[in-house]
């Protein structure tokens, strides 16, 4: 990890965190005075009790909780009050004094959060997008919540937690091409991958990455280099058991149906579009180079009677704990010799509904077509 991204995060998350100096003191010890008080988190989210599949179930996974509260000294700096660490899903008890204060529940941190003192500080830690892989499963995915509240004595509350990850599923792919020639034609899927991924995120969740090439996985296309990308980030950013034949001809188009077990996972990517440079319609970076930031993709892999095409579909702006779902991706035509240039004429646009993820459906009613 370069050191550049830590003075970056360190940068976002003074703002993000109410200008808090990262330098404000040590832990404080809980007083033996009538300021002690304990606080109960029960973490809570709709996808603790809604999860019917083994991958969902996986998706919500609870393995360890660390609870943080924090109290303003001097009006400016939040320290930390109050630190429990917990395995398992259950109610966290955690000493600390009573008054105004802010909540915050990390559910699977791939971080050792026992050294925090201040809330700037735990903003500002980086989570990596391959940590929420482990034991050869995603079954670790990092989350968060934050609430502000006024402690008593004793106090209960519920803290909701997001997962900071994206989810990207396509539900079904549809073989029905418009030209006669083709609808009889042998289409077969080789794989399914994400490209231009972000690979990590701060705890502030306000991390915006530049070109920085240590920031992304599989910049305009899939990274076959050997020990660039490891299992774990592979993993998340490709599926294979879509592989096959997808069925049908001219009398009767064909689909295959994917499970949730295809879907895939990237960090947050606000960018919207590309660099491009001149009319050829190759993207170029901002000096020339063959790199710039640019929106997160769904490419599709597939060969046409043994010819090798590609299907990329350019998503929208990933943010945390949102799915984003092709319910149906019609192919139509044959596609493109890039992985990182689009289909001409394609465009996706989408539409927002609530799950346990907050769902977003591509394309009209969550159809696509190629």
């Amino acid at each position: 990890m370069k050191k550049t991204f830590f003075a970056v995060a360190a940068l976002a998350a003074f703002v993000a965190c109410n200008k808090q100096a990262p330098d404000a003191g040590i832990r404080p010890a809980v007083p033996e005075t009538s300021d002690a008080a304990t606080l109960t988190a029960k973490i809570v989210s709709p996808f603790n009790t809604k999860a019917t599949v083994a991958d969902e179930e996986s998706e919500a996974k609870v393995n360890t909780i660390d609870v943080f509260v924090f109290r303003t000294v001097s009006g400016e700096v939040s320290v930390v009050d109050g630190y429990k660490k917990v395995v398992g899903y259950q109610d966290v008890v955690v000493p600390c004094t009573k008054g105004a204060r802010k909540i915050y529940a990390i559910v699977n941190s791939d971080k050792d959060l026992s050294g925090v003192s201040t809330e700037a500080e735990l903003c500002a830690i980086v989570s990596e997008l391959k940590n929420n892989h482990s034991a050869g499963a995603l079954t670790n995915f990092v989350m968060m919540g934050t609430k502000d509240v006024e402690i008593t004595s004793e106090t209960t509350q519920d803290i909701a937690v997001d997962r900071l990850a994206a989810r990207v599923w396509v539900k079904k792919i549809t073989k029905n091409f418009s030209a006669a020639g083709l609808q009889d034609a042998h289409f077969e899927i080789v794989r399914m991958y994400l490209t231009n991924v972000v690979n990590q995120i701060n705890l502030g969740r306000d991390f915006v990455p530049d070109a920085t090439e240590a920031y992304w996985y599989n910049m305009m296309q899939y990274d076959e280099t050997a020990g660039k990308v490891d299992e774990k980030d592979k993993f998340i950013l490709r599926t294979t058991s879509c592989a096959g034949e997808v069925p049908g001809d001219r009398d009767a188009p064909g689909s295959v149906d994917l499970a949730v077990e295809n879907a895939m996972y990237a960090y947050p990517n606000p960018t919207q579009s590309d660099a491009l440079e001149g009319s050829t319609g190759m993207y170029k970076g901002p000096e020339g180079g063959p790199w710039s930031i640019r929106p997160t993709r769904l490419v599709i892999e597939a060969t046409l009677d043994g010819q090798l095409y590609y299907y990329p579909v350019t998503l929208p702006s990933l943010e945390y704990n949102k799915s984003y779902e092709i319910s149906n991706l019609v192919i139509t035509r044959p596609g493109s010799d890039d992985p990182d240039m689009p289909v001409v004429g394609f465009d996706v646009p989408f539409q927002i509904t609530v799950n346990d993820w907050t769902q977003v459906l591509m394309g009209t009613d969550g159809t696509v077509t190629i």
